[in-house]
């Protein structure tokens, strides 16, 4: 076979299979390949297209003589994998999370199959899997990766995580009677901060 090899015995390109052979006494007349059981054809053959192929050849000698049939299987595969993300829903009120969650990278790949997926946040190191920790916004990345060693596009999404309760707190006019004592009707306004998602 003559092609640019991936990982794992996968071909990432065309692959021309060259039939050869030898003969001792009257010499080889000719040889001959098919592919998937077609037809049989000349010395070689093309493989043009993902999934996994048998080839197979044989040989005629000048004094007619032919040889058994040979054959050898040849994966070819293309096409990168397709990565998604594996996010749980929301927790929290308004797509927060209130607890930290785990997300992990999924993946397909029609061909050659999935060997790894990776998540990594906020620019960090890949990983299987990772936890979302820390009140604010963050950035999930994901890829996957096949058997024949093509890489997904990464794919993104956004997290907001906001584990810490606001904090309450009320406002109150001067007392306007004595000995902090109020004389007349009293409008209390309720006030709060929070860091993270910021007060509802």
């Amino acid at each position: 076979p003559s092609g640019t090899l991936g990982a794992n015995g996968w071909y990432v390109s065309n692959v021309t299979v060259t039939g050869s052979a030898a003969d001792a006494t009257s010499g080889v007349a000719s040889t001959q390949t098919r592919l998937n059981g077609g037809a049989w054809g000349g010395n070689s053959v093309t493989i043009t297209t993902d999934g996994t192929h048998t080839v197979e050849g044989l040989a005629y000698d000048v004094a007619g003589n032919v040889s058994s049939t040979v054959s050898t299987t040849i994966r070819r595969d293309t096409v990168p994998p397709t990565a998604s993300l594996n996010i749980p829903a929301p927790n929290g009120a308004n797509g927060w999370f209130v607890t930290n969650p785990t997300v992990s990278t999924g993946g397909s790949d029609a061909t050659s199959g999935i060997a790894a997926s990776q998540v990594r946040v906020n620019g960090g190191a890949w990983q299987s899997s990772a936890v979302v920790s820390g009140d604010g916004t963050h950035t999930v990345e994901g890829r996957a990766q096949d058997n024949a060693g093509h890489w997904s596009s990464t794919v993104s999404a956004t997290v907001r995580v906001d584990t810490t309760p606001p904090t309450a707190n009320a406002s109150l006019p001067a007392p306007n009677g004595q000995n902090g004592w109020y004389v007349s009707p009293v409008t209390v306004t309720a006030q709060g901060s929070d860091a993270a998602s910021g007060i509802a």
